[in-house]
Parts: C-alpha cells; sequence; structure tokens
C-alpha cells in the first residue's frame, strides 16, 4: 500500500541562488552545487517530506540560512551571515503572518541592534541598541 502523499512536500526549492534538490525518502539533506559555485544544502530533519531549512554557501564565503520554524513548508527566518560570522543579521516572522516582524543585526564587535514591526504595516516601530542599551521609538 503506497503512503498517502505529504501536503507541502518539495522535490525542489527554488531560491535566489539557484534550485535546490529537496532531500528523498530516508534522506535528511540534500546538497546541490549552482553552476555559479553556490553550494545548497536542503535538510528535512524529521523526514516528513517538507524541507525545514536551507542554507546557501555562495563563493565570497557569505552564509544565508532560511528556517521552516512551524513545518508548514514556507520559510519563517533567514539568516545571513559572513564567513567568519562577525556580522550577520537574522529575519524573522514572529507572529505567523507570512511577513517579516523583526531583524536583528549583529556588527564584529558583537553589538546588535533589532528592529520590530509591531502594528503590522511592514515598517519598523522600535529599534533596540545593545551598544547604548536605549529603544528607539521609530513611529
Amino acid at each position: 500500500m503506497d503512503a498517502p502523499p505529504v501536503p507541502n512536500a518539495q522535490q525542489q526549492i527554488h531560491t535566489t541562488y539557484g534550485a535546490a534538490a529537496a532531500p528523498g525518502e530516508g534522506e535528511l539533506t540534500a546538497r546541490t552545487i549552482t553552476p555559479d559555485g553556490v553550494e545548497l544544502n536542503a535538510d528535512d530533519y524529521d523526514e516528513d517530506g517538507v524541507v525545514d531549512s536551507l542554507e546557501a554557501q555562495l563563493p565570497d564565503g557569505t552564509v544565508v540560512s532560511y528556517s521552516d520554524l512551524d513545518g508548514d513548508g514556507t520559510f519563517d527566518s533567514v539568516r545571513h551571515a559572513t564567513e567568519d560570522y562577525k556580522t550577520f543579521r537574522a529575519e524573522m516572522d514572529t507572529d505567523g503572518d507570512g511577513r517579516i516582524d523583526t531583524v536583528v543585526t549583529y556588527d564584529e564587535d558583537y553589538d546588535s541592534v533589532t528592529y520590530t514591526d509591531e502594528d503590522g504595516d511592514g515598517l519598523a516601530d522600535r529599534m533596540y541598541s545593545t551598544e547604548t542599551g536605549e529603544i528607539t521609538d521609530l513611529t
């Protein structure tokens, strides 16, 4: 007897950097190298047929990671990091509406700035800096 189809299962993930193969049955990770030299790694941690994360390693050393935190087949967060991870940015959909609500940036001194969209209009409403310890109202 065949297993029922898995909703939101993917065979291929399309990114700005190229198309990545999704892990097949019984595989946790699938690796794809694009013609431009980008290494794409798609992961299905719970083997349900839905890609849970995708990491793109760019030729310049930048790493871009996408995560599907709720398992619905869409990526909820993305992180951009330099090769040495001294600077990076993470973007998250914290309320589940499909739009980015929180952006966190770190610099080489490990100071961070967090921007939050609290009213859902797509614009940052507050900014918090660890360097100054201040919260700034941006509305």
